[in-house]
């Protein structure tokens, strides 16, 4: 859920979540939580606290993670060279 989701829309949500975690534990599961969260420091807090009481294991931000980070790169270099062919072939097409 995004982090600017209205309030009424965020505490259906949390209402949604911890009803299934507890379910799952209720039937002898255990919990993992793989939010796909680019960064720490913001909603990993709120899980905590919508999970408070129950047992669960939260993953980790996909980020830093240095593959993540040479992925964001590769796709950085890529849309430079994009952008430098294409002003190629405009700077071609004037002639």
């Amino acid at each position: 859920m995004r982090d600017d989701a209205p309030n009424f829309i965020k505490d259906s949500a949390d209402k949604k979540i911890a009803s299934a975690v507890r379910q799952e534990i209720n039937g002898g599961k255990r919990v993992v939580d793989l939010p796909f969260l680019l960064s720490s420091g913001g909603r990993e807090h709120e899980i905590r606290r919508i999970l408070s009481g129950m047992e669960f294991t939260l993953s980790s931000p996909l980020m830093p993670h240095s593959e993540i980070l040479k992925w964001l790169s590769e796709q950085i270099d890529a849309g430079h060279r994009q952008l430098a062919d294409g002003a190629a072939q405009k700077c071609r097409s004037f002639h």
